[in-house]
This record gives structure tokens, C-alpha cells and sequence, in this order.
């Protein structure tokens, strides 16, 4: 029997069960039933991928996820973009959430879980990098417009049309231009609307993030912790000897999470024997962007910095009272080379309604600069800006877990109205308490 062949009496079956009225389910081998458009997209996929060593295991609540080979028209050359499908196990589903990565990262190693399952998730590793490699990395493959194009491109080969397009960290820049891209074409649906996490604006500054930070850890530890802290960094900077930058980078990297988190971290690393701080302090600088052992491509990171305008210096001078003597900015990654112009989210303007989600204090983006970014956009049918008190750089894994199905939900509805209702996020979302509070800032 043919998957196709199938494909479509599973489907059959299970609108079947679902919806046991109605007149269009007819069960007997042939596909009559009215497939929605997902269904259609998936019944293509398999047709074309019947032979695949690895088919589609479908269930009532089990779709596997589906790698797609678009090509994609990126400065004159036609590439062959890998992305890839996650659906969501309830099918059909509420919509496709275009999902950009931070990192710069590989982006298909799996769904995130910080979007509801309730929706699918199409994705792509960025050109450079993971399964988008594509041989010799240069500036032009690299640039935010030829990533924009790819992604651009894939959402047309998809033919999607209830889609909203989500971008965290580095991944913000990337949904912006592709965001402008689309709005640009009258030919496309465009998205109900664009989600923003840790926000990357013009001129950039992760050192100053970071600083910030740190500033804000030290005023909550108490007299005590500072004592402890002072005595157990001495101690590891002199068993490390030659190795001393690993403390700096490994007590930089714990700030990614917001003060508080930072705090609690501390508290667990000043407790511990003294072998066994150096132990975590050497096991972390082994796993961070430097590893060339992971699928990080130099001339990526370097994009990455040049689109930040970071140039290379993202260290300052000793925080934590002189604890720690440089920041690195997440772990070294950067190693910036002028190879694209600066960013500027002012030069790419979208028109779908936008929704702003920062941390108060986001070392690794900064709320100033996410500001920037918000008041860049003056196209926008309408727009919030949701800040995270004494949040980091990942709320809606954290302190705003919670109201994760309340943010998509608004953003597939086109509008920013449920959020602007709610005002107060100190108590959480579908009443669950959340750990720290959080403040809407809007129209600034």
C-alpha cells in the first residue's frame, strides 16, 4: 500500500473520531474527505518522500517532524535551504509559528518548547551553519538580507498563510528583515504578526548588558555571600593559575539568565568544596562557543558581531567589586571582522503588529537597545513592548512561562488588545504564580 494511500485513511480515521457527524467522512479507501491545508502540505510531503528510509509515523498525536529543500535566490546565487516542519501532536493546528533561533545556533536540532504545542513550528539553520553549511561561508551568503530572502523564500515554498513569525536573541534580527521582506511583496500572506525576544537593536553592546547585570547581583547578595564569594574566587583564580580568564568567563556566562537566577547560582557555587568549583569552572569552558568541536562557523559568529555592531572589544573592565577581571560576551563568541554593514532595525520596516518581550536586565541584549528597536518602527499597525522585571534573557522559558499561551495567542488574533488588557503580569497567566513579576511598557 502506498504511504500516501495511507496517509489518507489515518487521516480519514481520525476525523472520523473527531468529528463522527459529519457527512464528509468516508472511510472506505478513497480520500474524499475535505483535507485542511496542513493536511494537504503533509500528504505532498509523503507522496514526494515515499522512498525516505525514515516516513512519517502518523497518529492521532504523533506527527513527525518533516525536512523540507527549498531553493532560495540569496545575491545572485540559488542555494538549497534545508529548513524543517514540527507539527504540533493536535492536529489540525491553530497555526505555524516561524521560529528564528538565537545563538547564532542550529535552529533544526529541535522544537522548542517555549512554543505551545498547540502549533507548528517551521524553522531553518541559518546559512553558515548546521545543515545550511553550504560549503564556504562569505559575506554576501552571510549578510541579514540573504537570510531574510532564504526565510523569506521558504514561507513561500510552504504557502503559508496562518503563520506568525517568532525570532529570540540573535534570531530578532534575522525576523526583522525578513518581516520587512514580506511586507514589501503584495503577493505574500503576511504574518498576523511578528514576536520579538531579547531584542537586538542598533549599535548593540553586550559588555554593557553584562556590567549592568552584574551591578544588579551584587546589590542583592547579601554581606555575607560577598564574603564568601570574594574568598572562594581567590581561591580558584590561584589553583587555576595559567587558566584564570576560564573564572571570568564562566562566572560572565551565569548573568544569561537574569540577577536572580545569577544570585541562586552563586549561592549553590560558593558552597561547594574547592576541587569541585575549579571542576565546574574547567567542565564549562569546555562547552562554550569556542568548542570546535560544535558546528560553529567563525565567519558566522563574525556576522553575528558585525550585525550587532559589536567590533570585537565586548569585555569591561572588573565587576562584581573586582571579582571577575573581564566580561566576555557569551562565553567569547565573538570574533567580529568588518564583513556587513551595521544593523540598523530602522532600515527594515514591518507592518504587522509587534509584540516586544525584554528582560530588565538582558546581559546578552540589552532593554536599551531593545527600546530602540521598538521606537524604530513606526510602520507598524500596532505595537507592545512587555518588559520582564529583573528578567534575563530568556522569560518565556522562565519568568514568563506561564503566559506563553496567552502572548501567541494574541499574536495569531492580529492584535495586541488581549495584552494591552491585561496590563499586570506580577501574578502570571491562567492563574499560575510566576517567581519574579513583570510590567507592560507600552507606546514609548
Amino acid at each position: 500500500m502506498k504511504m500516501a494511500h495511507l496517509y489518507s485513511i489515518i487521516i480519514c480515521l481520525m476525523n472520523s473520531i473527531t468529528f463522527a457527524a459529519s457527512s464528509e467522512s468516508n472511510c472506505n479507501g478513497a480520500n474524499t474527505q475535505k483535507l485542511d491545508e496542513v493536511q494537504k502540505r503533509e500528504l505532498i510531503a509523503i507522496e514526494q518522500n515515499s522512498s525516505a528510509s525514515s516516513p512519517f509515523v502518523v497518529g492521532i498525536n504523533d506527527l513527525s517532524s518533516k525536512e523540507y529543500v527549498i531553493n532560495a535566490e540569496t545575491n545572485g546565487k540559488t542555494l538549497p535551504i534545508k529548513a524543517i516542519r514540527f507539527p504540533s501532536s493536535i492536529q489540525p493546528s491553530l497555526g505555524t509559528v516561524v521560529y528564528f533561533c538565537g545563538g547564532p545556533s542550529q535552529c533544526m536540532d529541535g522544537r522548542r518548547n517555549n512554543v505551545p504545542n498547540g502549533y507548528d513550528v517551521v524553522t531553518f539553520d541559518y546559512i553558515g551553519i548546521g545543515k545550511n553549511t553550504l560549503g564556504p561561508a562569505t559575506p554576501e551568503l552571510m549578510s541579514l538580507e540573504s537570510q531574510g530572502l532564504a526565510a523569506k523564500k521558504i514561507i513561500q515554498a510552504l504557502k503559508l498563510s496562518n503563520y506568525i513569525i517568532y525570532g529570540h536573541s540573535f534570531g530578532t534580527t534575522v525576523a526583522t528583515v525578513t518581516a520587512s521582506l514580506i511586507g514589501k511583496d503584495n503577493k505574500l500572506k503576511q504574518p498576523k504578526s511578528v514576536i520579538l525576544e531579547g531584542v537586538i537593536g542598533p549599535r548593540q553592546t553586550d559588555s554593557n548588558g553584562y556590567y549592568l547585570t552584574a551591578e544588579r547581583v551584587w546589590e542583592l547578595l547579601s554581606i555575607e555571600e560577598k564574603v564568601l564569594l570574594k574568598k572562594a574566587t581567590k581561591e580558584c583564580r590561584t589553583e587555576l593559575k595559567g587558566d584564570e580568564s576560564n573564572l571570568d568567563r564562566y562566572l560572565t556566562q551565569s548573568l544569561w539568565d537574569g540577577p536572580k537566577t545569577t544570585v541562586q547560582f552563586l549561592r549553590k557555587w560558593i558552597k561547594l568544596p574547592a576541587d569541585q568549583r575549579i571542576k565546574e569552572v574547567l567542565n564549562q569552558s569546555s562547552q562554550d562557543f569556542d568548542n570546535p568541536n560544535k558546528l560553529y562557523d567563525r565567519m558566522y559568529r563574525s556576522a553575528g558581531c558585525q550585525a550587532s555592531s559589536n567590533n570585537g572589544d565586548n569585555r569591561h573592565p572588573s565587576f562584581f567589586d573586582g571579582l571577575v577581571k573581564n566580561i566576555y560576551a557569551v562565553g567569547g563568541y565573538c570574533d567580529c571582522r568588518s564583513i556587513n554593514r551595521d544593523y540598523d532595525p530602522k532600515d527594515f520596516p514591518i507592518k504587522a503588529p509587534l509584540i516586544y518581550i525584554n528582560g530588565e536586565y538582558d546581559p546578552a541584549t540589552p532593554i536599551k537597545n531593545a527600546k530602540l528597536h521598538f521606537k524604530s518602527q513606526t510602520s507598524s499597525a500596532e505595537k507592545i513592548f512587555i518588559t520582564v522585571k529583573d528578567g534575563g534573557h530568556i522569560g518565556t522559558w522562565r519568568e514568563l512561562a506561564s503566559c506563553t499561551d496567552l502572548f501567541f495567542h494574541a499574536g495569531f488574533s492580529g492584535s495586541t488588545q488581549a495584552l494591552n488588557n491585561r496590563k499586570d503580569f506580577s501574578k502570571g497567566c491562567n492563574d499560575q504564580q510566576l517567581p519574579l513579576s513583570q510590567q507592560i511598557i507600552q507606546n514609548q
